[in-house]
């Protein structure tokens, strides 16, 4: 919290969460993305009656993309693999006499998965008695999950209110101010209720700043924990000393 005003008898501060914010939309456009680029259902159809053809279509948030190949540039799949030190990806990759097509633009887990769907379609390669061939690949699900979880927590974020802290002498009031997108609220305590200045810490190692009253009653400044033990201790700090609670 930074000082707006200090005088022998008046204390403002204020806590314009920034970089909660800036992080709260790193966190909804990750979220945002991986539901546009990654939330797709991709459906490989090949039909030997008229009109022979494979059509390959991943269709997601944003509309359809589709793919023609030639039934009879066809010559199976086979499953291209990407590792790194998380672990390994996957997507299957169609074998034209054109050119491979990969089956989805990106690759993800589920190796088993993918080779199912490469064997069905090395299957109807193979046995011109199959006269049509349906697989598909619905990544939507987890998606879906990971992907609303970034911007449901990035949404939290972006809420973040702005906070304002005034301890008047003059009046014996407490005044404790959030402002945010739905609103204000308002707490008041009488400055001589105010026993302590406590620096509360969350099992993450997350820290907030919160008023001790004489019923035992606590109220912190900010409804949420975040890092920087240091700046709150000064910010608990500065609050004592104009109360007169160091000793």
């Amino acid at each position: 919290m930074k000082i707006v005003q200090k005088t022998p008898n008046l204390l403002i501060l204020r806590l314009r969460p920034v970089i909660l914010w800036i992080f709260g939309v790193v966190f909804a456009s990750v979220g945002l993305f991986l539901l546009v680029t990654l939330g797709k259902v991709t459906t490989l159809t090949c039909t030997r009656t008229e009109p022979t053809n494979c059509q390959l279509v991943a269709s997601g948030l944003l509309g359809s993309q589709s793919k023609q190949i030639p039934l009879n540039t066809l010559q199976g799949a086979k499953i291209e693999e990407s590792s790194d030190s998380d672990g390994s990806t996957y997507r299957v990759i169609i074998l034209t006499s054109s050119g491979n097509v990969p089956f989805t633009s990106y690759l993800s887990s589920g190796e088993g998965d993918k080779q199912a769907i490469a064997s069905h379609i090395e299957d109807f390669v193979k046995n011109p008695q199959m006269t049509f061939l349906k697989q598909e690949q619905d990544d939507r699900l987890w998606i879906y999950l990971i992907g609303g979880s970034f911007v449901i927590a990035g949404s939290l974020m972006l809420l973040a209110p702005v906070v304002t802290c005034v301890f008047d002498k003059t009046l014996d009031i407490l005044t404790l101010t959030r402002l945010g997108l739905f609103g204000k609220r308002v707490f008041e305590h009488r400055l001589h209720e105010i026993k302590d200045v406590l620096l509360e810490e969350s099992t993450d190692s997350t820290y907030r700043v919160s008023i001790v009253l004489m019923s035992g009653d606590r109220q912190p400044l900010t409804s949420y924990f975040t890092s920087g033990r240091k700046s709150q201790q000064e910010t608990a700090s500065h609050i004592k000393s104009f109360l007169n609670l160091n000793n």
